[in-house]
């Protein structure tokens, strides 16, 4: 239960953060701006990874013990994993190299830099590159 609620907080908090991300730093007010947003998601993320870390430190000893795998299985499941990881990569956002440099504090933008421009320097991955495609995109 305390893994499920764990994955229920942190997928409702990243969905609502994402999906309403424009109106809660437009209502948010006060000084922090951005990056009080920014401090807030990461906080919220953090403390729902903690409670499913915490859940499995926890519970990890009484689970079912399985028998070791087969060559066979070991070499399927080999398989599946490569041909996931090759059609998850197909998905996968172009990294914004300008705003990885930012985000590892390697460099800071120029002061004059436009409000919209700092609001997609905020994360490393450009999810709007292919926007124009579609829904469903990049699977090949």
């Amino acid at each position: 239960r305390w893994v499920l609620a764990g994955w229920t907080v942190f997928t409702t908090e990243n969905l609502i953060m994402s999906e309403y991300k424009v109106d809660i730093k437009k209502y948010w007010g006060g000084r922090g701006g951005p990056k009080a947003y920014q401090t807030m998601y990461s906080t919220l993320s953090g403390l729902a990874s903690f409670s499913l870390f915490a859940a499995y430190w926890r519970w990890s000893h009484f689970g079912i013990a399985l028998s070791p795998p087969t060559a066979g299985a070991r070499a399927l499941s080999f398989a599946f994993r490569a041909a996931g990881l090759c059609t998850v990569s197909q998905l996968m956002p172009p990294i914004n190299l300008g705003a990885l440099q930012i985000a590892l504090g390697l460099w800071e933008p120029p002061k004059d830099t436009p409000p919209e421009v700092k609001v997609d320097l905020a994360c490393p991955f450009d999810f709007n590159a292919y926007a124009n495609r579609g829904e469903v995109y990049g699977i090949t």
